[in-house]
């Protein structure tokens, strides 16, 4: 879980978040919960290795910062949850990537 409390707009799509990632190669499978400064909460998820990073999102307060994000792992069904108040959470989205229980966990940022 994060608070966000900014992500300079240097392009819609710079983010800042939490994220699950199998290794720290660059086209590691991953699931991660971010706030964009435009688009506002996303959950980006790479099933494959490789593979394309796909986005879901609610529309929900784009751009409202400070923002919560919070991703849950159940096995291998990772969910990504966003709250304006980090009390009340709205679901974002969720799905299944196949990772090792031993993953890479922490905070992520992208400028885009």
């Amino acid at each position: 879980m994060a608070r966000v409390l900014a992500v300079q707009n240097t392009q819609n799509h710079a983010k800042a978040g939490v994220m699950f990632r199998e290794s720290l190669a660059p086209d590691a499978r991953h699931a991660q919960a971010c706030v964009t400064p435009v688009d506002g909460t996303q959950f980006l998820t790479r099933i494959e290795t490789s593979g394309k990073t796909t986005s879901a999102k609610t529309g929900a307060d784009p751009g409202k910062l400070p923002y919560w994000v919070k991703l849950v792992r159940t096995g291998n069904t990772f969910s990504g949850f966003e709250s304006a108040d980090g009390a009340q959470w709205r679901l974002i989205g969720s799905t299944n990537v196949a990772m090792s229980a031993q993953v890479y966990v922490g905070l992520t940022t992208s400028s885009h």
